[in-house]
C-alpha cells in the first residue's frame, strides 16, 4: 500500500492506495486518525436543463456511473411519455432506471435512497464513481441525508445546472414537449391504456404521461395537452 502525505496545513493529509487500486483518504491531527469519506456529487437542476449531457462530458474523462434519482424513471415501459428522450444516457450506464413494473406502488423516499445507497457501494466496488441525477426532489433529499455508508462515502450537491438566462423557458419546454411526442409519448401511453395500466403511478402523476391519457380518453385536446 502506497501512501502520499500532505503536510502544507496542521492537519496531515493521507491517500493511501492499495494494490487493487483503491483508495482511502484520511485526517491525522496529533494521535488522531480520521478516515475521510468518498464523496459523490448530485448533479442539481431541472428537466431539460443539461445534468446529463454534464454527465457525459464528465464521463469522458472519469470513470463514472450515474444513480437516477427520478420517480418516473424507475418505471419500466416508460421513456418518452416521462420525459426520458430515447438517446438519454447512451454514453454513461445508468441505474435505477426501468426497475420496477408500471404498476407497482411509489416506492417511498427512504426505500429508494438505501437502494440507491446500495447501488453506490457496488459502483465504488468496481472502481466507478457513482453521479446521482435527476427531478425528484424527495429521493435526492433522502439520499444526501442517508447514513447507510456514511464512513465509506456521502453524497453531497455539488452542481447546479439551469437554463441560460436568454433562453424562453415556456418555448423551451413547448418545444421539448412537442419532440417527445414525435419520438413516441403517445404511443407509449396509448399502450399503457390498452394494457389497463390506468391506475399506474406515471399515468396518474407524471405532467406528459396524464395529459396525453386525459386526451386519448376524450377529455382533452391535444393542443391543452401541449400547453
Amino acid at each position: 500500500m502506497n501512501i502520499k502525505s500532505n503536510r502544507k496545513s496542521r492537519f496531515n493529509v493521507s491517500v493511501a492506495t492499495s494494490a487493487q487500486g483503491n483508495q482511502a483518504t484520511f485526517l491525522d491531527e496529533g494521535a488522531e486518525r480520521t478516515v475521510l469519506p468518498r464523496i459523490c456529487p448530485v448533479v442539481l437542476g431541472r428537466t431539460g436543463a443539461g445534468k446529463t449531457k454534464l454527465i457525459d462530458i464528465l464521463s469522458r474523462s472519469l470513470k463514472v456511473e450515474l444513480i437516477a434519482c427520478d420517480k418516473f424513471y424507475s418505471y419500466a415501459f416508460f421513456e418518452t411519455s416521462v420525459c426520458r428522450p430515447k438517446d438519454d444516457y447512451e454514453q454513461v450506464h445508468a441505474n435505477l432506471v426501468g426497475f420496477r413494473h408500471p404498476l407497482e406502488p411509489l416506492l417511498d423516499r427512504l426505500k429508494f435512497s438505501d437502494i440507491a445507497c446500495d447501488t453506490a457501494k457496488r459502483i465504488i466496488e468496481k472502481g466507478n464513481l457513482p453521479i446521482a441525477e435527476g427531478c425528484s426532489v424527495g429521493y435526492i433529499a433522502a439520499l444526501i441525508q442517508n447514513s447507510r455508508y456514511k464512513n465509506d462515502f456521502q453524497f453531497k450537491p455539488l452542481v447546479g445546472v439551469k437554463l441560460p438566462p436568454s433562453v424562453d423557458s415556456v418555448e423551451f419546454y413547448r418545444n421539448k414537449i412537442l419532440q417527445l411526442i414525435r419520438s413516441g409519448a403517445i404511443q407509449e401511453v396509448e399502450y399503457a391504456l390498452k394494457h389497463n395500466w390506468c391506475d399506474s403511478y406515471v399515468l396518474r402523476k407524471s405532467m406528459l404521461a396524464n395529459p396525453l391519457a386525459e386526451h386519448l380518453c376524450g377529455r382533452m385536446s391535444l393542443e391543452d395537452t401541449i400547453d
